[in-house]
């Protein structure tokens, strides 16, 4: 899952080589809105690709805010294409499709600013999101590598920075 953050440049982290057909591609982003239906598409030059070991993984830096500045926060669902193009747009106009996923979407502003702390654990703020499922709760950093915070033990409340000391439960 990529995760991009408005008014930041985020970092996008995914296995393109190993599909792609072109000896040197440029990356046509597309992306759709689950909520809204809503469509972003941009390309992404071969050059821009900051990767040190491209045949591994690829890595781009994205100002979110060129692409996504009026789009809604949430899940959008997302393609990755090869092409030779530097401007097409158009996914049928694409080489070949090299990956889908999920991209989250957030707001600076919807970030939590909190302070984690454990007998094995013991941080600085930072910009987290809380997120939990079945089978897992933590804290992701929004960080390039989006860190997830978990203690080696899963205690049941974690101090925040908030003024009034306030606790948030998992």
């Amino acid at each position: 899952m990529i995760h991009f953050t408005k008014n930041t440049s985020s970092t996008a982290i995914m296995t393109l080589t190993e599909k792609q057909t072109l000896t040197s591609p440029n990356y046509l982003f597309w992306f759709k809105s689950r909520g809204t239906n809503q469509e972003v598409a941009f390309v992404m030059l071969n050059a821009t690709d900051v990767s040190p070991y491209k045949e591994r993984y690829n890595e781009f830096s994205v100002d979110v805010d060129t692409y996504f500045a009026d789009s809604p926060e949430g899940d959008w669902e997302y393609e990755i294409y090869e092409q030779a193009s530097t401007s097409n747009t158009d996914p049928d106009l694409a080489t070949t499709l090299l990956e889908t996923g999920i991209m989250r979407l957030n707001n600076l502003g919807n970030l939590l600013q909190v302070n984690v702390y454990s007998n094995e654990y013991d941080a600085e703020p930072v910009n987290a999101l809380l997120i939990s499922d079945e089978d897992y709760s933590g804290y992701l950093n929004n960080e390039p590598d989006n860190t997830v915070i978990v203690p080696a033990y899963q205690p049941t409340n974690y101090t925040t920075n908030n003024p009034d000391n306030s606790f948030i439960t998992l």
